[in-house]
């Protein structure tokens, strides 16, 4: 066995300590599925403690396996080794030192030494050997990309952890997983201990997120911030902004976002929102809806127009796009289905991994001829939003989208218009996930001002149940509605501390210690945003920006 060592650094902050390889695989321990170790570590031992019971559901989705034991060690100092993740990692890196402080854990003391950790995490270069159980369900995973796994385990008054995941966004929720298990020491309220554990977990729903596509005001900045944060912790992967009443995104759709002059600040909702869902590894894709006025006649002009709208939303930091048709007059399949691939190859012009959303004219009740050239036209790898068999279906199933999964030659992805009323998630079928490419939630509680968003917020965690794991969800979708207010509840505090505006007016402006931030008032909260470059001082009385 080798002895501590610091594998990985956060300047300042993390060091990587542990004590070699976890022996034996894990499929032995208090949990009967926490790792093993091989020896006891040569770091100091930490405080005895008695085995208290732990939490036995701390992970939010439920995981599809988890194998949660007593709490072992005691731990304040964490650390985090990234370096045998075998793909780039700036964006989780980025985010250890928050996390651990979510997790009330301290990075290690500077500068950084051998054992300067109570809890060690390691990412694994191949996943580690499992019992049985949790080894069926990681081959049920297949080739998901976000599939990950935990192992915690303590020895000699130390936790240590081996993670592994696939890609950094399921790397994310493998430690999002492995800070879960650390929880309050019965005996000590104000200590925190860790819970021998195995956690095997992967999406049901490869695209699981949320459509901003509904009519009447757009989500302020403060309600957009919060949903990024609480998608972020229901482990949703994606927001489509599509507001209907963004005039720059629909009626106005050829005219670039302004930062300064007229309607300025618009442009800096966008690019704060796109750079807030990077930092949290949720795709942004931002749609354009240029169908009430496209002049087809005057085809070449308004292509170069669309694609100088989207260099105008490329320079505000958006990468992923979608073409909205819906909701117009025009119903002609082979303008629109040739429409949609020069948008898809112009975007792969600029960026190779460039994938197109689309909304077509006929988006619910049936496949039609429409849908049929469609399907006949599209190149095969864009996706294709439909809403059900109507537009605000009360069910939805796997049998539902045959028809026009082969009318369109490919798997559609849902549109949800549900849930349109207060209360708890239903009518969604456990095999759903099977027939679609992924599935996202149009607020429509929130359409035209109907409820506030708080209202759609209460049931997103229902919502990411079902994304999570639908075959378990969907017997029984109330109480799964009800076990999440109070962890909303608790949530958001934390993701939308709404502090009071005081000195600062409505609008942008610089944060007067910090280049890198910029808070926004809407008149009753103030919220702090960082900036995708430093945060410049405008005239008066023009909005601060972020360049």
């Amino acid at each position: 066995m080798r002895a501590c060592a610091l594998h990985w650094l956060l300047p300042g902050l993390l060091a990587a300590c542990d004590g070699g390889p976890m022996g034996g695989g894990p499929d032995s321990g208090p949990a009967d599925g926490g790792a093993t170790g091989d020896g006891a570590m040569s770091c100091p031992p930490g405080p005895a403690v008695q085995d208290a019971p732990a939490d036995p559901h701390p992970v939010f989705p439920e995981p599809r396996y988890a194998k949660i034991g007593p709490l072992g060690a005691r731990v304040r100092t964490a650390c985090v080794d990234l370096s045998a993740l075998g793909f780039a990692h700036a964006a989780l890196e980025a985010r250890v030192a928050d996390l651990l402080l979510q997790a009330g854990l301290e990075g290690a003391p500077a500068p950084a030494t051998a054992c300067a950790c109570d809890f060690a995490l390691t990412f694994a270069a191949s996943p580690p050997a499992l019992p049985a159980q949790a080894s069926a369900v990681w081959a049920a995973a297949g080739s998901s990309a976000e599939r990950h796994l935990a192992l915690t385990e303590s020895q000699d008054g130390r936790a240590r952890a081996t993670l592994y995941a696939a890609s950094e966004r399921g790397a994310l929720y493998a430690l999002r997983a492995a800070l879960a298990l650390v929880q309050p020491d019965p005996a000590a309220p104000t200590a925190r201990r860790v819970a021998t554990a195995t956690i095997v977990d992967f999406p049901g729903f490869a695209g699981r997120g949320v459509v901003e596509g509904f009519y009447g005001p757009p989500y302020s900045v403060t309600d957009r911030t919060t949903l990024l944060r609480l998608q972020d912790r229901l482990r949703e992967n994606a927001f489509i902004y599509g507001p209907k009443n963004d005039p720059y995104a629909r009626d106005q759709w050829r005219d670039p976002y302004p930062l300064t002059g007229t309607g300025a600040g618009a442009g800096q909702v966008i690019q704060v929102a796109a750079h807030e869902a990077d930092r949290l590894l949720v795709d942004f894709i931002w749609s354009i809806s240029p169908g009430l006025s496209y002049d087809f006649a005057n085809d070449a002009a308004e292509f170069a127009r669309l694609t100088a709208k989207i260099e105008n939303l490329r320079s505000l930091g958006v990468r992923r796009f979608a073409l909205f048709l819906d909701d117009i007059g025009s119903a002609n399949a082979t303008q629109h289905a040739d429409l949609i691939n020069r948008t898809a190859d112009y975007l792969r012009s600029r960026d190779a991994q460039a994938h197109l959303i689309v909304v077509g004219t006929r988006y619910a009740f049936g496949p039609d001829a429409y849908t049929d050239t469609l399907g006949q036209r599209l190149h095969p790898d864009i996706e294709v939003m439909w809403t059900g068999n109507d537009i605000e279906p009360a069910t939805m199933t796997a049998a539902d989208m045959g028809a026009v999964n082969r009318s369109l030659r490919r798997s559609v992805t849902i549109w949800d218009n549900w849930p349109n009323a207060p209360g708890s998630f239903t009518g969604r079928s456990a095999d759903l996930h099977a027939a679609v490419a992924g599935y996202y939630s149009n607020p429509v509680l929130n359409e035209q001002a109907a409820h506030p968003p708080a209202v759609f917020w209460q049931v997103l965690g229902a919502i990411s149940d079902y994304l999570w794991d639908p075959e378990r969800y969907a017997p029984d979708p109330g109480s799964s509605f009800q076990r999440w207010q109070p962890i909303l509840s608790r949530w958001l505090p934390q993701v939308a501390p709404c502090s009071p505006c005081g000195s600062f007016g409505a609008g942008w402006t610089c944060s007067p210690t910090d280049r890198n931030t910029i808070y926004y008032c809407d008149g009753r909260c103030l919220t702090g945003l960082p900036c995708p470059g430093d945060c410049q001082l405008q005239p008066n009385p023009h909005p601060d920006i972020c360049r």
